[in-house]
């Protein structure tokens, strides 16, 4: 189910573990990747990744992270699926609380995210 964007968020996540705070999230290029990504997970794109996407972002972000602590030596810290959907659910919480994953939400998990992994 869609395709894979494991490698375009696995270079999001080093180029913003390369800066600090969320410099490289908040410039021109990081926003532009970042909709790229969430554009990737919103495979029937309909403007918000739902349940049936979600599997599927899992999927990437699991890989992404893999690898990416891997090549950065963190293996210690972990990006668990429980981790994830908890992210998630806290996300969709805080956002509009429909269920599915919107832009901004998806903005914040990506953020989250990026800051467990930073060494």
């Amino acid at each position: 189910q869609g395709e894979s964007t494991y490698q375009p968020l696995k270079t999001y996540l080093l180029r913003g573990v390369a800066c600090q705070g969320t410099e490289y999230a908040d410039s021109s290029e990081g926003t532009k990747a970042r909709k790229v990504l969430f554009d990737c997970m919103d495979t029937n794109k309909d403007g918000a990744i739902d349940k049936k996407e979600i599997p599927h972002m899992w999927k990437q972000f699991n890989l992404a992270y893999k690898s990416m602590a891997k090549e950065l030596q963190t293996k210690d810290k972990k990006l668990t699926k429980d981790s994830f959907y908890q992210m998630l659910h806290y996300y969709d919480t805080e956002g509009d609380g429909d269920g599915s994953i919107n832009y901004e939400e998806f903005s914040c998990l990506l953020q989250e995210v990026l800051d467990r992994v930073r060494p």
